[in-house]
């Protein structure tokens, strides 16, 4: 065979290979085209599969816990409870309930406010009302001194002359007081009267001189023959007040050979004589407790009718436990808002302990709202308060009357 039909048959050959594996590729073709037109069908079908073992699988889960709840229930119910009646719903909430608690707190701050007032009264020791003295130590109160100055400035002088009101401003209430503490002091033994009485207190600053100073010059004005005399030798003051020379004075007649009269020094008050306090000695308890000064207060007898001896504090020094039984009587004088109770009581302790007779008390700095004052005001035509204070005042004073 010549090349040509050689190669004509091989291209015959490999063109029928062809055409078979084209047919065979048709044929695949087909056959993936009908797999392909299957696949949306499957693929819906695995979903709705899936969701329901979703569905299935919760299901199971919930059907568990109903069992292991059903296991419990049983084994902790009693079988034989049963149910009687069905419950009713309130008809409203059982709480909070607004007026009870409402109630509660109000008796709670009630019982909670009584009780801090008992605790701040226990732990205040200051003296508030002059009822409180008749209450704790069962002495009489002889005066009220309303609010007014009653201290001194430096070095013992008095800084505020104002303090002598029963010479300064006879018709002020201060001075009405003074005027009924002399009252009282003549009468308050039986209508003997008290012919030498010792002025002092328990604690420095509570007044005392001047409450000694207004009672002589009272007296005075009053006709009796009058000696005021300052005992308190440490730090005297009445010299000051009524402008007159310390020296020569007590320290001066108890010490040395002077003559009484030299020493004693009338004052710009009428029938009022001062017997300052002389220079400083050093032993004033001494003095005052020594046989000199009794022989000293029986010579003044006979020149006066009334003899007011201001004495140094009580808790301070000894001076006025050893002149009150030489005298016929004690004044205590305190002052309200300040004066400790305490030092009341050991004051009081101490005067009945050496047997001095106790007058009663003087309350420095009460209060000039109370009825007396009131109608004091009234009597002498002074202003009363006005504005809301003057209302509640008058108010009070138709109540108390």
């Amino acid at each position: 065979m010549c090349i040509r039909d050689r190669l004509g048959a091989i291209g015959s050959n490999y063109l029928g290979s062809l055409n078979d594996q084209v047919a065979s590729l048709d044929a695949v073709l087909a056959r993936f085209g009908s797999e392909l037109e299957e696949i949306p069908e499957k693929e819906v079908q695995f979903a709705r599969l899936n969701r329901q073992m979703t569905t299935l699988a919760e299901l199971y889960t919930l059907l568990q816990t109903r069992l292991k709840e059903a296991q419990v229930a049983e084994a902790v119910e009693d079988p034989s409870v049963r149910v009687v009646e069905e419950a009713i719903l309130p008809l409203e909430p059982i709480s909070p309930r607004p007026v009870r608690n409402l109630a509660l707190a109000g008796v709670l701050g009630l019982m909670l406010g009584v009780g801090l007032a008992f605790v701040r009264e226990y732990m205040d020791r200051r003296l508030h009302s002059s009822d409180q003295i008749e209450q704790l130590f069962g002495l009489p109160t002889i005066a009220r001194i309303p609010s007014m100055s009653i201290g001194g400035g430096r070095n013992g002088k008095d800084s505020r002359p104002k303090t002598l009101v029963t010479l300064g401003d006879a018709h002020s209430v201060g001075a009405e007081a003074f005027r009924n503490l002399r009252t009282n002091v003549r009468f308050v033994r039986e209508g003997e009267g008290a012919s030498e009485i010792v002025i002092t207190s328990p604690a420095p600053q509570e007044g005392k001189s001047v409450t000694a100073a207004n009672l002589a010059i009272a007296l005075a004005q009053q006709g009796v023959r009058t000696l005021l005399i300052d005992a308190d030798m440490r730090r005297s003051v009445l010299h000051h007040k009524f402008s007159l020379d310390r020296s020569p004075g007590l320290s001066d007649l108890l010490v040395a050979d002077h003559s009484v009269q030299d020493v004693i020094r009338p004052t710009q008050v009428e029938n009022l004589y001062l017997l300052p306090a002389g220079a400083h000695p050093p032993n004033p308890a001494e003095l005052v407790g020594g046989a000199r000064m009794e022989r000293l207060l029986e010579k003044l007898r006979e020149g006066f009718d009334s003899i007011v001896i201001d004495s140094p504090p009580m808790l301070a020094v000894t001076d006025a436990s050893v002149l009150g039984p030489k005298t016929d009587g004690v004044i205590l004088v305190v002052r309200a808002e300040k004066t400790d109770k305490d030092a009341i009581s050991l004051a009081v302790q101490q005067l009945r302990h050496v047997g001095a007779d106790i007058l009663g008390v003087v309350v420095n700095d009460a209060r000039p709202d109370g009825v007396y004052y009131s109608y004091y005001r009234k009597y002498y035509g002074e202003p009363s308060h006005t504005g809301v204070r003057g209302l509640l005042e008058r108010a009070r004073d138709r109540i108390q009357a």
